[in-house]
């Protein structure tokens, strides 16, 4: 059995991703680190969204996740 989460009350950007992301460790609990090292090798979004798709995790929380890293990514070459 699923839930949604409505991200539409945070009103920052960032507090809104950092929460999905926060809702995605919770929900996946130790296995949150294998949906995290996926995010980081995946070259298109779709790779992420497929894998997070089988741990139950879709819509904003799973963009989120793509965005914070591959911002961690770009961070981590410059």
């Amino acid at each position: 059995m699923g839930y949604e989460i409505d991200y539409s009350r945070h009103t920052e950007k960032q507090a809104k991703r950092d929460q999905a992301i926060q809702d995605i460790e919770n929900w996946l609990g130790d296995r949150f680190h294998v949906l995290t090292t996926i995010a980081m090798q995946s070259e298109v979004y779709k790779q992420l969204s497929f894998a997070a798709g089988f741990a139950g995790v879709q819509g904003y929380p799973v963009a989120a996740l793509w965005d914070e890293t591959k911002q961690e990514m770009r961070d981590m070459t410059t």
